[in-house]
């Protein structure tokens, strides 16, 4: 037995909360991240259908740091992937 149920749980409650709250925020979904150093194009989109499902963390970091002072995804849930 394993568990993802109770992890699983926990992460949708959170979210929940999050959505229901009054503040700006970004629930950015990376895909399965690695460790490269040489940074592609990002790939953002919201219907769960990234390809391939791979991105870097330096990708991963620069996305939030770009998009710090922005309100291109305020109160929304971005998956990213790199291309």
């Amino acid at each position: 037995m394993t568990n993802f149920k109770i992890i699983f749980d926990d992460h949708n409650a959170q979210e929940f909360l999050i959505q229901k709250s009054a503040i700006n925020w970004t629930i950015a979904r990376p895909v399965g991240l690695n460790e490269n150093e040489t940074l592609g194009k990002l790939d953002i989109t919201y219907d769960h259908k990234l390809r391939p499902c791979r991105m870097s963390r330096k990708l991963l970091a620069k996305f939030f740091i770009d998009n710090l002072y922005t309100e291109t995804y305020n109160r929304k849930m971005p998956m990213l992937a790199e291309k």
